[in-house]
């Protein structure tokens, strides 16, 4: 019996290590992350009801997402958005993605298991990357379009960032060395970092900074010891701006975006019209503030306010100001349920003085940050992440 109960587990892990490689190295293969995420889910649900059943957080976890699917099918009556009943079934995957995790992980055991296949599925990318990237799109254009097996589901302009990004983050904050070997966790936070920044995503610069930031806030013994680490932490930003700036691949993959994103804090410049992107997010921003202004309550609809954005058929490319324009207050504190509970999980369980804790109050910062920064509420990875921080809690909150 205790022979086929560790079988079992065997099997579960390296299934669940398949799922999450495919995931993060392959998300352009829509198709077959689907039907890997519904075998993963068949798998583990069984599993589950075989033996003790269904954990509450499982339960609590499906009711928050069920309840902000089900208003987003209810805003297609008053929305001009006649694709929002896909958009639901697309949440409803993304659901299914999130209970493969919460299924999983019932113990810290498998969440450190979980943390290491995110490692090995950055890895699998990196080396993906580098074989099917052309030598002369690395610092000239956004090289995630080049993997796009799928087009509608290729990595895009900042697919790329949303893996090798956010593990970067999850490594910096593994001060015990819990995931990655100490021999590794530099090589690999570089790594996963360069070639982020040759995606050419502003967004890499910003998570490396808020990860570090966070680590030495948290990590600090002493108001003594803070006031070191933030020292350290300027001057360390100021060598990376200075590497962006001055090293030519990465000034033409990211350098010159920064440049116009900071003229529009001082003078500005002729930068300001070699990246529209931070043009375009500003108006976009100032649209969704009209919009939910108009339509505080309900909203326009889901995945509508583009058809109220005035400079292009574009989200608000902002979580937050997204789903306050597409759905208003009552959609909003619906999407942001989960997130409430983490935060009052924060707070009832104990700091840990482990890796794991910090690397989940990182990851958990992370992410809120990305939301200010795209629309992200049905980001397949990006859910995928949040819904491990929400299960690390759930663990500890039992305790």
């Amino acid at each position: 019996m205790t022979t086929i109960k560790i079988k079992k587990q065997s099997a579960t892990d390296i299934l669940m290590g398949i799922f999450v490689v495919v995931l993060l190295a392959f998300r352009d293969y829509a198709s077959s992350v689907i039907l890997l995420s519904v075998i993963v889910f068949t798998w583990l649900l069984s599993n589950k009801l075989m033996a003790r059943g269904i954990g509450n957080e499982v339960v609590e976890f499906s009711i928050l997402k069920v309840l902000f699917i089900v208003l987003c099918l209810f805003s297609s009556l008053w929305s001009p958005n006649h694709t929002i009943v896909y958009l639901c079934i697309s949440m409803a995957f993304r659901l299914i993605i999130c209970l493969c995790v919460l299924l999983y992980i019932n113990n810290e055991e498998n969440l450190i298991k979980t943390l290491k296949f995110l490692v090995l599925g950055s890895i699998v990318l990196c080396v993906r990357m580098i074989i099917v990237i052309p030598p002369d799109a690395w610092g000239n254009s956004r090289v995630g379009l080049y993997l796009a097996h799928d087009p509608d589901n290729s990595y895009g302009n900042t697919g790329i960032t949303y893996v090798l990004g956010i593990v970067s983050s999850i490594i910096i904050a593994d001060i015990n060395c819990t995931v990655v070997n100490k021999k590794w966790k530099k090589l690999f936070i570089v790594l996963f970092t360069l070639l982020s920044l040759m995606s050419g995503s502003k967004k890499q610069i910003f998570i490396l900074l808020i990860a570090y930031f966070t680590v030495l806030v948290l990590s600090a013994a002493n108001p003594v010891k803070l006031l070191k680490n933030i020292f350290l932490y300027l001057i360390g930003t100021m060598v990376i701006f200075y590497l962006v700036f001055n090293i030519p691949v990465l000034y033409g993959a990211i350098g010159y975006r920064l440049e116009s994103f900071f003229s529009f804090f001082g003078k500005h410049s002729s930068a300001d019209t070699n990246d529209l992107s931070t043009i375009s997010r500003l108006i976009f921003l100032k649209d969704a503030t009209k919009v939910f202004i108009e339509h505080p309550i309900i909203g326009v609809g889901i995945d509508s306010f583009k058809y109220y954005n005035s400079y292009q058929f574009s989200w608000a490319e902002c979580n937050y100001l997204e789903l306050l324009a597409d759905v208003g207050i009552i959609g909003f504190i619906t999407y942001y349920l989960p997130h409430m509970c983490i935060i009052s999980m924060m707070n009832v369980v104990k700091r840990n003085k482990n890796s794991i804790d910090l690397m989940m109050r990182v990851l958990f910062t992370v992410l809120m940050f990305v939301d200010l920064t795209m629309v992200s509420y049905n980001e397949a990875h990006l859910q995928f992440y949040l819904v491990i921080v929400y299960s690390y809690y759930t663990i500890h909150k039992k305790y």
